[in-house]
């Protein structure tokens, strides 16, 4: 009799352990799954700030055109080629540069603020992954005592016997 309640629990016991072990292991890929779409974001996040990067250098180059452009103006201006638009041309590639700096900060300031969102998001969910793989290798601590003390039971005469009399 007791060896059949032996056997009983450690075979509840062993299955019990086998569904947390599913479920944490569920949890798992999940949590897995939700990873790699938060590192693909950051990926995009990163693509679009050397995009701006790349815009900012083409921008500068263009800028720096425009500055050469306005400097020779402005020395024609000076031997009295021309009238003001020298003048007029440097003041207008200096706020140009103003306001590309200023966009430009202001975009990288939001793009690093999402790339730096999902970095903490990826983080905590790599939290919980090791949270439920702890939970899977207690499920399966337990159902590897269990299938021992069934085992164990089962190896002795008394639940021998109750084997044959729940299966024979």
């Amino acid at each position: 009799m007791v060896a059949t309640a032996i056997l009983a629990v450690s075979a509840a016991v062993t299955a019990g352990a086998a569904i947390k072990g599913a479920q944490a292991q569920k949890k798992v890929a999940r949590a897995q799954q939700q990873q790699s779409v938060i590192a693909q974001q950051q990926a995009a996040e990163q693509r679009k700030a050397q995009q701006v990067q790349e815009r900012r250098a083409r921008r500068s180059a263009i800028r720096r055109n425009q500055i050469s452009r306005a400097t020779a103006l402005s020395s024609a201006q000076s031997a009295g080629g021309f009238g003001g638009s020298g003048v007029s041309g440097g003041i207008q590639s200096a706020s140009s540069r103003l306001g590309g700096a200023l966009g430009f900060g202001s975009q990288m300031s939001g793009i690093s603020q999402n790339i730096t969102n999902l970095s903490m998001q990826s983080a905590a969910l790599g939290g919980q992954i090791a949270g439920y793989r702890g939970d899977l290798a207690q499920a399966r601590g337990i159902g590897a005592i269990g299938s021992q003390v069934f085992n164990i039971a089962a190896s002795t005469d008394a639940g021998g016997d109750a084997l044959n009399n729940l299966f024979g």
